[in-house]
């Protein structure tokens, strides 16, 4: 098509804040985007480890994202101890993946949110509401489908006096009702949602340097309504015709337990989690229906540690280990309870050195490595091929320029991503490979406040 695979992203926002008292703060905005990604389609294994950048005689994908978004909120101080908050948006979208094998839609979203907090000496409360209304419209298949959900919540952080002084609690609720609606020229469907979240903390602290925390929760995820459709490909060519309502999945929720540890001293800062969750109808992509779909009885649980030293004024480093166990459960599709999640790396590090020249410049360099994984299709972990580790060192510097005293802040900055070129790719089957991030990337800014 003369096409090679490239991003373009024109976006522009404006905003206005207004003081109308001292205690009242009203806010207005208004936002823009245009994106265009013509992306390559997959390679085989032996093409990316030969080159990742050849075309290999593949077609480009062309998707096209139009957005505009518009919001109005305000804050208000009632007194010393209560704050409010409003905000509104309206967000209208347009996707074209005509050129890629997909839909043209439409999407129109609005949003409200309420909130108030209460302050006291030994403990505050925050309490709110969220509406969602959102509607997608399908041009190429002709239908539509709405998912309009609503919520209350209320959160505490509290110092009871039957706990010693120097525990804690923090507690939370949210009640949640989501609504879903699909029609289009053969049938219309609908169906709800009745869902509740809680959460119970504590937190001691030992001393000055050592305290314990741990929590459990109960946290829920409603399928946003994209996840309801799935490709048609018929026999025999197995070539895309045209995308389906598959029907509605069911939210998923989990039940999570964390542990940890903090230990701070004036050069450095540790903390350690470890964690075990449980969920019931995890969604996921199911690779022999070609759509989404739930999986039951599912766990992950590991161990994350966060690690800063301080060397000086001027330089600090910051560590971040990551080991998780994410198993599957069964369902009708024939998942084999036990199996690994296919994509989820096991091991994962991220270190990343910041230097402080001067008060005008700064300097950060940081490597991010992840285990490579299954496949993402291979749920029975028996596929010979492997998705390759991801890996990506980058530099990035930001100078302050003090020569202009008619603006705010002048900031010049530039970066440099993945230096040694490492081959990065996303691989959902065997000889199917998504090559992503292999290249030196370079780019610079300045950016202006006034």
């Amino acid at each position: 098509t003369g096409q090679k695979d490239n991003f373009q992203n024109k976006s522009q926002s404006a905003k206005l804040n207004i003081v109308a008292s001292k205690d009242l703060l009203l806010n207005f905005g208004v936002s823009s985007s245009r994106i265009n990604t013509y992306l390559k389609d997959h390679m085989t294994k032996e093409e990316f480890v030969t080159n990742p950048a050849q075309n290999s005689g593949a077609t480009y994908n062309n998707y096209d994202t139009d957005s505009d978004t518009y919001s109005a909120g305000l804050k208000f101080k009632v007194n010393e101890k209560l704050n409010v908050n409003a905000d509104y948006y309206y967000e209208d979208k347009i996707f074209n993946a005509l050129n890629a094998s997909g839909s043209l839609y439409t999407k129109d979203y609005k949003g409200l949110n309420l909130s108030a907090e209460y302050l006291e000496k030994n403990y505050t409360i925050s309490t709110g509401l969220d509406y969602f209304d959102g509607e997608r419209v399908d041009t190429t298949n002709i239908g539509t489908t709405t998912k309009d959900n609503i919520a209350i919540y209320i959160e505490s952080e509290f110092q009871p006096n039957w706990l010693p002084e120097k525990a804690a609690l923090s507690a939370g609720l949210r009640q949640e009702r989501v609504d879903y609606t699909h029609s289009d020229a053969t049938a219309s469907y609908s169906t709800h949602e009745s869902l509740t979240a809680w959460d119970v903390g504590l937190n001691y602290v030992v001393d000055s340097q050592l305290s314990f925390f741990g929590n459990v929760n109960h946290a829920y995820q409603s399928p946003d309504i994209d996840r309801f459709f799935e490709g048609v490909y018929p026999a025999p060519n197995y070539t895309f015709v045209r995308r389906d309502f598959n029907g509605f999945i069911k939210p998923s929720e989990v039940n999570t337990l964390n542990m940890g540890v903090n230990h701070t001293t004036q050069a450095n800062k540790l903390k350690i989690v470890a964690f075990y969750s449980d969920l019931e109808n995890e969604i996921v992509y199911i690779n022999s229906t070609v759509g989404n779909g739930n999986i039951d009885n599912s766990e992950k649980y590991g161990l994350e540690i966060h690690d800063t030293y301080k060397f000086n004024n001027k330089s600090n480093i910051n560590l971040v280990y990551k080991y998780i166990e994410a198993k599957i459960g069964k369902n009708s599709d024939g998942f084999i309870d036990g199996k690994t999640l296919p994509g989820v790396p096991k091991h994962s590090i991220h270190a990343n050195l910041q230097h402080k020249f001067s008060d005008q410049m700064q300097f950060n360099l940081s490597h991010t490595w992840k285990q490579r994984t299954f496949i993402m299709s291979d749920y029975a972990n028996t596929n010979a091929q492997k998705a390759p580790a991801y890996s990506s060192t980058d530099a990035n510097i930001d100078y302050e320029i003090k020569r202009f005293p008619q603006f705010k802040k002048v900031r010049l900055y530039g970066s440099v991503t993945n230096i040694f070129e490492h081959k990065n790719a996303l691989q959902g089957y065997a000889n199917m490979l998504y090559a992503f991030n292999f290249s030196r990337a370079w780019m610079t800014g300045l950016k202006i406040d006034f």
